[in-house]
């Protein structure tokens, strides 16, 4: 084999193993992308569903401190009526 001829096959092995590397690096990106695009979406949703439990949570301590509010108003009325009625 000449020199010119172990140049050229040589030449044709890197550009082969340089194509493979870059279809294999184009494949991983695609596949890491869709992947990270997947886990924002999942985070999004994370986000919202902890953005609606904290809304829940805010009304149901309105709604609880309006309950509390109205036992006290009941129990204040209680005792006028019944200090009015001695």
């Amino acid at each position: 084999m000449t020199p010119q001829e172990l140049y050229e096959l040589l030449s044709k092995q890197i550009t082969e193993m340089d194509a493979r590397f870059t279809q294999q690096l184009t494949e991983m990106d695609a596949r890491h992308t869709r992947q990270f695009e997947t886990l924002d979406s999942r985070l999004l949703n994370v986000e919202v569903d902890v953005a609606e439990i904290k809304g829940r949570k805010a009304g149901w301590e309105s709604a609880r401190n309006w309950i509390a509010t109205g036992i006290a108003l009941v129990a204040l009325g209680v005792a006028i009526a019944v200090a009015l009625w001695k």
